[in-house]
């Protein structure tokens, strides 16, 4: 079985689509919360936490990271398994839906000491090696599915070095977008129907960048997915007035902030600081797990709850 998440949901009859506002709506946020936040929070205790891989996202997408060596090696382009049946094999699970990460890290080398953990209990991931510490997530404050990445090395040798990457398809097309004061790279890929935007956060690293090393010239980027080339200068203009031009270490901050004023304080008594931390932690992973993409023809799955986060091992065909 492959290893994936739950599958877009497609057209439903009216009588079960009727149905969807009542799973849309704030009491049902309260009874997740309530509810289901326990249970989940009784599995992680049970969860070998130290030997998996982290996931986060932000209810338009995934990444994956490997805290081994601290590198990402997923980044999904929706939050699902599946974007639509497959033409003609009725009985196949249906188009996957795309990654474009074999493997992102820094400098394409090993390091002493990697460490990856959720900053503050939240979808923020905190990078260490001994070559220098950075974070990733997927930011709730921005509606497209968007990783932002940022590295701070320790040495004005390393500070040189930029992130390494292995595309999972073939690059097939590169374009320099200058946009909004910054040159911003768009990326085609064979087999893939979405492309990817890049946008420079960080400074330089004296590096020139090449359709091979597109990351190099910069410590922390933006890599937005795009359905379609048309939405580059919309998407371009929602992710800037997102970052209000704050350092990468500042959006960092914001979005936890942001997160904990989304938090509702709980009615339970924690009997230790590990328990009150399995609880921040699970209602995190309950609001990575739900859907924001909006609902259009075809595609009925804002606000859905996903079978299990990647690489999980169930789905919903």
């Amino acid at each position: 079985m492959t290893a994936s998440r739950s599958c877009a949901s497609f057209e439903l009859p009216e009588g079960v689509a009727q149905l969807r506002p009542i799973f849309e709506t704030g009491l049902t946020v309260r009874i997740i919360r309530s509810v289901v936040a326990p249970i989940f929070v009784g599995l992680l205790a049970c969860s070998p936490a130290d030997a998996s891989h982290l996931v986060t996202g932000n209810g338009f997408g995934f990444i994956v990271v490997t805290p081994e060596n601290c590198t990402i090696t997923k980044l999904y382009a929706h939050p699902y398994s599946f974007v639509r049946p497959e033409p003609g094999n009725p009985l196949s699970e249906g188009i996957e839906t795309a990654n474009f990460i074999k493997e992102l890290g820094w400098g394409g080398g090993t390091a002493a000491n990697p460490s990856a953990d959720y900053e503050d209990d939240s979808h923020a991931i905190h990078l260490r090696r001994s070559d220098g510490e950075g974070f990733c997530f997927m930011p709730f404050g921005l509606g497209h599915p968007a990783l932002i990445i940022s590295w701070e090395p320790p040495s004005a040798e390393t500070r040189l070095t930029g992130r390494s990457v292995k595309w999972s398809h073939p690059v097939s097309s590169e374009k320099v977008v200058p946009l909004l004061g910054t040159e911003m790279h768009l990326l085609g890929f064979e087999g893939i129907e979405e492309s990817l935007l890049l946008v420079p956060l960080g400074k330089a690293t004296n590096q020139l960048a090449s359709p091979q090393r597109p990351l190099v010239g910069s410590r922390a980027w933006a890599l937005i997915s795009l359905e379609s080339d048309s939405e580059v200068i919309e998407t371009a203009r929602d992710f800037d007035r997102w970052r209000a031009g704050l350092t990468p270490r500042a959006l960092v901050r914001w979005e936890i902030d942001e997160l904990e004023h989304w938090r509702i304080r709980p009615t339970v008594h924690f009997a230790s600081e590990n328990e009150r931390h399995l609880w921040r932690q699970s209602e995190v992973m309950l609001r990575i797990a739900q859907s924001r993409e909006p609902n259009r023809p075809g595609r009925y799955n804002n606000g859905m709850m996903v079978a299990s986060l990647p690489d999980g091992v169930w789905f919903t065909p």
